[in-house]
């Protein structure tokens, strides 16, 4: 029995942190900065005035095998014509 007063306890502990969290959360996401963190880097929205720079990832197919990036393989295929 005790050792049910025990879990539930925990249980009621863990769900007043949870409970604690989410009401941070909601006064957070009702802040103007958060709202504009929030358009700028999922909505992609921007201020008047500013300019968006998407950075994209470099392609790890050809463009790599074709500089000094070329591993053993590559050259042995390469030396015999493969």
């Amino acid at each position: 029995m005790s050792a049910k007063i025990e879990s539930l306890k925990k249980e009621i502990q863990q769900r007043e942190e949870k409970n604690s969290q989410l009401k941070l959360g909601t006064s957070q996401s009702q802040s103007q900065d958060y709202l504009e963190k929030v358009a700028r880097e999922n909505l992609d929205l921007k201020k008047p005035g500013e300019e968006v720079v998407v950075v994209k990832p470099v392609s790890s197919t050809t463009e790599q095998v074709s500089g000094e990036e070329k591993n053993l393989w590559q050259k042995i295929r390469e030396k015999f014509g493969f």
